[in-house]
């Protein structure tokens, strides 16, 4: 059931007929779908609603996930529109299999944001693997990123059984078995050992992947489980360097530290609901299981002392002086203090907590915003010490949200070291020899932005690898060294943050782009040759637009490049691209530093508002006398003739020449031609999806402090 509430009333707010609509019919893309709307209030005409209600069934069958289908309808459910889902019986919901017993949400949001940690991890080492086979420190972090998580992967399926987990914990013990085995007999791996290894990677993070979205993995690993198959470290030979007991001991030693402190938690409650105390239950077991398992008896007697919570603290603390006997060579795995837990100086913050803090300071800013404008309204005799209060009410929304985007803001890194992977794959797959090479990756950005910007760079780098780095014996005839170089490097700006892929290959022909965007019908013979070399370039961003005639695998069907640029407009920032034909091509995002609170102009166009971020604007100037040049309106300012176009004109293609100022752009060669400057304020934009986006231009909603609505553009 879907209801749905728009509120009429607000200035500047296009009514649309039968809002969220369009969106539940994309539900038809995930599986079969009856939509039946039970009731509709709608207005007559053009009518403006003060109030419109509209509710629907939709009746769908497929495999996805509850989660699946919020993400696909999140944009709607920001306009009041709420979803109750109810699940057929026998129908997967939530994560994986259905179970008798549920998992704790805190150890199931711990359980998903450690693994992903982990696999990143796995990854960049597994990269640097491949180039160092026989570094043992390398093959030492690799066997404790794969130990550990089969040991968390144990923890949830205590709470019941899944195929998808139990798949993934025996892939990733399988994994550590090699691991262990070149470990214990100081000996490299073999390349065929790191082949593997990729492989079970991809199939660990598609059974997390799977697990987390609620269906089942995609293909077999029946070949991959064997070829990960081997003798067993304990029945190898070599392994008595370290001693029959040792490895047991420091097995067990890493269990209970990710066990240990939740107990302890629990144990320092005064009273525990009956799922915790169920937890506590069956965490026990496991640990004396595990105990028994790893003939552990001085522990397992200590585990057996353990009746009730409150118990679990002093013997814990026993447990711990067992487990960091001097016999057992120390590891990089910190087992903590029971008494304290402190494992850190943070606590984990779940993005969800994250956002609804931005949203609730988005609101105070928009309020702080008003309250300014009311101070300036106001002549009664309170007012100067009302408008003392606003100020600090200023300075503290203010200090409020910076601190709430230092929260948002993460190193690249966490994105960045998604790609040396990439790269390997795809540079093998081609044949080809690339050095990557990365820079700047401990530059922060909003996660928000982070989360958006893997695809389009995943491309960018496809990009270069498939159509720019020439392979091997190309490169030697013309000079370069055999092995081609890829930069992906990161920086500040004073408008944000610039990230740019760079490459040393055969660069972009304008002339056989000239060619293409003609074969296309992109553009006429006539306007290509009146087009500088960079402009020309420019036209690679075009939907539909590609210099490859036929597509392949890795490249798919030339529609890539304009999606890049839908995506990283989407998130307010642009797309530049330079290339040297024979020499390579430099692609350049830039971005702001969050999609948060921005500062932005609000400049009014016929009856509408418009906001444009401050680090876009060069200028505004007022409007001069124009001349024309044909057809096309120009003005000169500090000696150099710039064409003129209006806003108005941009939105509905009209040629009006109405407005009383200029708006110079740092990065468009035409000046913009508005009504009136408002001012300048500080606000929160939404993103507008595409598919309600009849304007290409206006890609956000921000809400004004007297909640007027300005349109965001992207000029």
């Amino acid at each position: 059931m879907i209801e749905g509430n728009a509120p009429g009333g607000r200035r500047g707010v296009p009514y649309l007929r039968g809002l969220g609509r369009p969106a539940l019919e994309d539900l038809k893309a995930l599986g079969e779908l009856v939509l039946q709307v039970k009731e509709e209030k709608l207005p007559d005409g053009d009518e403006v609603p003060d109030d419109c209600r509209w509710v629907a069934e939709a009746l769908l069958a497929t495999e996805e996930s509850e989660d699946t289908l919020r993400g696909l309808l999140e944009f709607i459910l920001e306009d009041g529109v709420e979803i109750e889902t109810i699940v057929a019986a026998g129908s997967s919901k939530g994560h994986g299999e259905a179970r008798s017993e549920e998992i704790p949400e805190q150890v199931l949001a711990d359980y998903l944001a450690e693994t992903a940690e982990h696999l990143d991890t796995i990854e960049t080492e597994l990269v640097q693997l491949e180039q160092q086979p026989e570094d043992l420190e390398i093959i030492n972090r690799l066997f404790r990123g794969f130990h550990t998580i089969k040991g968390n992967t144990g923890l949830l399926l205590s709470f019941g059984p899944n195929r998808t987990l139990e798949l993934l914990k025996d892939i990733a013990h399988r994994s550590e078995t090699i691991l262990a085995r070149a470990r214990d007999a100081q000996v490299g791996l073999t390349e065929g050992e790191v082949d593997v290894l990729f492989e079970a990677l991809d199939a660990m993070r598609e059974c997390f992947g799977a697990f987390k979205e609620g269906r089942q993995p995609r293909g077999g690993f029946e070949e991959l489980l064997g070829r990960l198959s081997g003798p067993s470290p304990t029945e190898s030979p070599q392994l008595a360097v370290s001693g029959p007991g040792d490895e047991d001991l420091k097995a067990f030693r890493e269990i209970f530290s990710q066990y240990g402190p939740l107990l302890d938690e629990l144990a320092s409650k005064r009273s525990l609901s009956s799922e915790e105390k169920d937890f506590f239950g069956r965490a026990m077991e496991t640990l004396r299981t595990s105990a028994e398992k790893l003939k552990q008896g001085r522990i397992s007697e200590l585990l057996q002392r353990i009746k009730d919570p409150s118990d679990f603290k002093a013997i814990a603390n026993q447990i711990l002086k067992e487990l960091e006997s001097p016999k057992v060579a120390r590891t990089s795995v910190k087992v903590a203090k029971v008494e304290s837990l402190q494992l850190e100086s943070s606590i984990r913050v779940t993005q969800d907590q994250i956002n609804k803090l931005m949203s609730l300071v988005g609101e105070l800013t928009a309020f702080r915003e008003w309250l300014k404008w009311f101070v300036q309204q106001s002549n009664g005799s309170y007012t100067k010490e009302l408008r003392e209060q606003v100020q600090r009410y200023s300075r503290l929304v203010g200090e409020l949200q910076r601190t709430a985007m230092d929260m948002r803001m993460v190193p690249l890194h966490m994105l960045f070291q998604r790609f040396p992977k990439v790269v390997r794959d795809i540079s093998k797959a081609l044949g080809k020899k690339v050095q990557f090479e990365i820079s700047g990756e401990d530059t922060k950005i909003d996660k928000m932005m982070l989360d958006r910007l893997g695809d389009p760079l995943i491309h960018l780098i496809r990009n270069s690898l498939d159509h720019g780095i020439e392979p091997p014996e190309e490169r030697l005839s013309q000079g370069k060294p055999e092995a081609g170089r890829l930069t992906l490097r990161a920086f500040y700006t004073a408008e944000g943050i610039a990230i740019e892929v760079e490459d040393d290959g055969r660069g972009i022909d304008p002339d056989l782009v000239r060619l293409k965007a003609v074969e296309r019908g992109l553009r006429s013979e006539e306007e290509v040759m009146r087009l500088s070399d960079e402009e020309v370039i420019s036209l690679i961003m075009l939907p539909g637009f590609s210099t490859k005639d036929e597509a392949t695998e890795l490249s798919g069907r030339g529609v890539g490049m304009d999606v890049v640029v839908s995506s990283i407009e989407s998130l307010g920032g642009r797309v530049r691209v330079s290339s040297r034909r024979g020499q390579g091509t430099l692609v350049r995002l830039l971005l702001p530093l969050t999609l948060a609170v921005r500062k932005v102009l609000i400049v009014r166009s016929g009856q509408f508002l418009f906001s444009l971020p401050v680090e876009q604007l060069k200028e505004v100037v007022n409007r001069p006398d124009f001349q024309r040049i044909g057809n096309r309106p120009f003005m000169v300012h500090r000696g150099e003739v710039i064409p003129v176009v209006s806003l108005r004109s941009l939105m509905d293609g009209g040629d009006d020449l109405g407005g009383r100022k200029v708006l110079l752009l740092k990065e468009r060669q035409e000046g913009i031609l508005v009504d009136e400057v408002v001012g300048m304020t500080e606000t929160v934009t939404k993103p507008m999806p595409k598919m309600l986006r009849e304007v290409e231009e206006v890609v956000g909603i921000s809400i004004l402090g007297k909640g007027d609505i300005a349109y965001q553009l992207s000029l």
